[in-house]
């Protein structure tokens, strides 16, 4: 019977890999490699591992709300995060920025970092107010004043930061509640629609859980059930089997059954084939007995043959004499004219022959 071409295309496939499987399993560690190194290149590039930013520094009263990785914002873009925090002998906390060199030069004399907590406590950044100014970018290493300390406050005090008018949260969420509330309408009604849906599938179109899927659990949970009572009939019939034929094991195994008994060294079985070939004689007599009683009778046919002729004969006459006390000589008109009787089988065949004819 030929195979199929997809057949034998896999094996001849699956031989060629078997075949370079040293070089195949190679190529796919160094995939590997070059995969993982380029997804460690693509996060580095994303963390700007391979880049030296310019690092900046400032100081706060406390470092609530700050911690390494947090933002540095203007104007809602992400421009650096702090790098690390550490506490001064004044008790002061000093941070060390590292902005993006490409918004280094937003950095101006005049400039204020503030800390803004977002409402509700979702969060905070460090947000900068570059100042008004202008000039030149502050130096890196340069220390920017914070609204913490007086120095910063001082440069908002006299408007030398560019600080845009804050909104007002409770506002903002405020308004954010008639949307929310229309969304959660629309989820709602999603939902309701969704539970109907199941509600459909589970019990049926018209809920009687005809069609539904709890019909068709319910279905083939009954058809498991007769599985599992069928198995378990099953189960009982093959014990009774197992049974029977440890019963049986046990007999084989008993040194006074059937099996020992006939089989032993004084069993029916044993006397059998351990009597000194007394059977074989005797079967051996008896085949002598019955070839001679043979040749007996093959010897003895022609004999046997007459005796059968004379009781042939000796029952005509008879019949005749039968015959003539029947047909009474002066009523019936005595005695039939005699008819040749045959002898032998011989005749018996000629005179059926004749008569045939």
């Amino acid at each position: 019977m030929a195979r199929l071409p997809r057949v034998e295309a896999e094996e001849r496939f699956l031989n060629i890999v078997m075949r370079y499987r040293d070089q195949v399993v190679g190529v796919f560690v160094l995939a590997g490699i070059l995969l993982l190194l380029s997804a460690l290149l693509f996060v580095g590039v994303n963390r700007r591992w391979f880049k030296q930013d310019p690092q900046f520094r400032s100081r706060f009263l406390t470092a609530e709300g700050l911690n390494p990785g947090l933002a540095v914002e203007l104007r809602g873009f992400t421009i650096g995060h702090v790098k690390e925090l550490s506490l001064r002998q004044d008790d002061r906390v000093e941070a060390v920025l590292s902005v993006y060199e490409e918004y280094a030069d937003r950095l101006v004399e005049g400039s204020v970092l503030d800390l803004a907590v977002q409402p509700l406590g979702f969060g905070a950044s460090l947000v900068l107010y570059p100042g008004l100014a202008g000039g030149e970018p502050i130096p890196e290493g340069f220390v920017i004043p914070s609204t913490d300390m007086p120095e910063g406050q001082a440069l908002l005090a006299r408007g030398a930061a560019d600080r845009p008018q804050r909104r007002d949260a409770v506002a903002e969420l405020m308004a954010m509640v008639p949307p929310l509330l229309s969304e959660a309408e629309t989820l709602m009604s999603t939902l309701e629609t969704l539970l109907g849906r199941l509600d459909t599938r589970l019990m049926g179109q018209a809920g009687a859980m005809e069609g539904g899927l709890l019909s068709t659990v319910d279905t083939t949970t009954r058809e498991f059930g007769d599985l599992a009572a069928a198995i378990n009939q099953r189960t009982v019939e093959m014990a009774g089997i197992l049974a029977d034929i440890e019963a049986f094991s046990a007999h084989l195994a008993d040194p006074q059954g059937l099996v020992p008994t006939l089989l032993g060294d004084e069993g029916s079985a044993a006397a059998l084939f351990h009597d000194q070939a007394a059977l074989y004689n005797q079967l051996t007599a008896m085949m002598d007995e019955l070839v001679q009683l043979t040749a007996y009778l093959n010897h003895s046919a022609p004999e046997i043959s007459a005796l059968l002729d004379e009781t042939t004969r000796t029952l005509s006459e008879s019949e005749k004499v039968l015959q003539g006390l029947k047909n009474n000589p002066l009523l019936r008109g005595g005695i039939p004219t005699e008819t040749a009787a045959p002898g032998t089988f011989e005749g018996r065949r000629e005179l059926g022959a004749g008569h045939g004819n």
